[in-house]
């Protein structure tokens, strides 16, 4: 039967096979580009931006403009799609516009129906006949979609009901999504402020007699450290079978280093050669390329490149200070202006070394590590939400279309 796999109990008709022309008709939009754009103007929308910032949903509106010369205005829940892209790939999205009478640029595609529901038809498209859109782009260096072909793309939809309760279920959980977005957004926005407040000392933590700690003593990083280095220079064989990892500068990320389907793997052999043991009182950290990234070494199974620096603390250093205080912006600064190369961009372990540190005592070290970890396991709470949501709507779109 051609019903999903997943549906709401109240709906039991088969879905309908229909091609896209049989429901609503084509446009294009307007003589309006990048060039365009200004602060003030009407509200509109370029092709590109479909990539860069809309997704299923256009809920607000990014760009404006002050030119009023042959311009396209949407109407409600109108759908875009991208006349030319990159990439097959690339063109087969869309995004449903949520007002009327913005501006629409030029290769957009528009999609206006008033037989079916077009949040739903948005949907559709995005996610069930992403590549059936993709197989009728034409073109190598830049691809083209023909409007002729997308007229005739055959599409399954239930009834205007059913349609409507699917369209506004996924803008419930998009909602949800969008809020922990924007939550964690503003906790990071948070977090910077406090890092810029905690080590310029206008926020101080007090001992437990209420009062203020002794000064920070100025330093160099290289003063806290029993050594600071980088790895390979050489490239050590690699085995797709090997356990251990060879890792670089763009492995390193919140703490964590980071491993994916990329990563290369090393053997044994190799491992037993070029492995540094640091202990757990160290830091690696990005000095080649990406430049600052940060995360702790835990002694796993690794090798580490040569775009990987670590920093080996002393014993009576707090990692987490330490690691925090790196991620302040004035730091963060600071190896930017001490970058060397052209193309690739490298911070020496000279300036590395010379990083200027202003440290506490130990006592007060501690504090501030743990309040902003704290602060962190709260961002990565948020983080995991927002994880579990998009994988549930993902679970959703695979079983509720046809």
């Amino acid at each position: 039967m051609n019903v999903p796999k997943l549906r709401f109990k109240e709906f039991t008709d088969e879905w309908t096979t229909i091609k896209l022309s049989d429901i609503g008709e084509f446009l294009k939009g307007g003589q309006l580009n990048k060039s365009d754009l200004s602060l003030d103007g009407i509200p509109c929308i370029l092709y590109g931006e479909l990539y860069t910032f809309y997704n299923e949903f256009a809920t607000k509106i990014k760009s404006k403009t002050l030119n009023t010369t042959n311009l396209v205005l949407s109407k409600k829940y109108d759908i875009l799609l991208p006349l030319s892209g990159e990439t097959a790939e690339d063109i087969s999205t869309c995004t449903c516009v949520f007002f009327e009478n913005i501006a629409l640029g030029g290769d957009l595609i528009i999609f206006r129906s008033s037989l079916a529901n077009n949040l739903f038809i948005s949907l559709l498209l995005k996610y069930k006949y992403k590549y059936k859109i993709a197989q009728i782009a034409q073109g190598k260096s830049v691809v083209h979609i023909n409007i002729k072909n997308l007229k005739n793309i055959k599409i399954n939809i239930p009834n205007l009901e059913e349609q409507k309760k699917l369209s506004d279920f996924i803008f419930s959980i998009n909602k949800k999504i969008t809020t922990l977005e924007n939550i964690i957004t503003n906790l990071e926005k948070q977090k910077k402020g406090l890092l810029q407040q905690i080590f310029n000392q206008e926020i101080r933590f007090k001992d437990e007699n209420g009062n203020n700690y002794p000064d920070w003593e100025k330093k160099k990083l290289n003063e806290l450290c029993f050594k600071i280095g980088d790895g390979l220079h050489a490239t050590p064989k690699y085995i797709d079978s090997g356990t251990n990892y060879f890792i670089n500068g763009n492995n390193l990320l919140n703490k964590k280093i980071i491993v994916n389907e990329l990563t290369k793997k090393v053997s044994t052999n190799e491992l037993s050669k070029y492995y540094i043991s640091l202990g757990n009182n160290s830091i690696l950290i990005s000095i080649n390329g990406t430049i600052g990234n940060l995360a702790f070494y835990n002694n796993e199974n690794i090798i580490l490149g040569k775009s990987c620096g670590y920093i080996n603390l002393k014993d009576d250093v707090i990692k987490d200070f330490i690691y925090y205080y790196l991620l302040q912006s004035k730091i963060q600064l600071y190896f930017h202006k001490e970058l060397t190369g052209t193309t690739i961009k490298n911070l020496s372990l000279v300036s590395l070394k010379n990083t200027p540190i202003k440290l506490p005592c130990l006592e007060e070290q501690i504090k501030i590590a743990d309040f902003l970890s704290a602060f962190d396991r709260k961002i990565d709470n948020q983080k995991a939400q927002l994880e579990h949501w998009k994988q549930i709507k993902k679970g959703l779109l695979q079983q509720m279309f046809v």
